[in-house]
């Protein structure tokens, strides 16, 4: 590991921030922090599976930046489903963090396949939405969700 971060602080971390999350979907910038370490876990670590998991980890939340941050307009429901996922994260965090913890892998993997699940089903919405929104539907003045 490292000497900033030790194994159970990180997990606390990713735990503490997804029940933050999934309670307020708004505050995002933790998850840049979770990024971070497990990018310099990915290759600090020597376990191979976990280090698979701080991989997984620093790439998914990369994209999820980069699609759910970017170009889409915020119009209601696009920042519904972006809400709706996030606290999704939240809880999926969650459980990733426990199985981490516990070393179970096997639930590790299960926990990443329901967040791209989640995330991939948001931004299928997303783009019909968009594709809706961009083809003429009424636009709407409203509160951002920001990243």
């Amino acid at each position: 590991m490292t000497s900033e971060d030790t194994f159970s602080d990180v997990i606390a971390f990713i735990r503490d921030t997804g029940s933050k999350l999934n309670n307020d979907p708004a505050e995002t910038r933790a998850l840049r922090v979770i990024q971070g370490k497990a990018n310099r876990l990915q290759y600090l670590d020597n376990h191979p599976q976990r280090r698979f998991c701080w991989f997984f980890l620093n790439v998914f939340l990369e994209d999820v930046f980069y699609n759910l941050s970017g170009d889409i307009p915020y119009v209601s429901n696009v920042d519904n489903a972006r809400i709706e996922f996030l606290k999704a994260l939240g809880s999926n965090l969650m459980k990733f963090s426990e199985s981490l913890n516990d070393q179970n892998f096997h639930g590790c993997f299960a926990t990443f396949e329901e967040m791209v699940g989640s995330y991939l089903d948001t931004i299928n919405g997303i783009n019909s939405l968009t594709h809706e929104y961009n083809n003429g539907s009424k636009r709407e003045a409203n509160n951002r969700v920001a990243f």
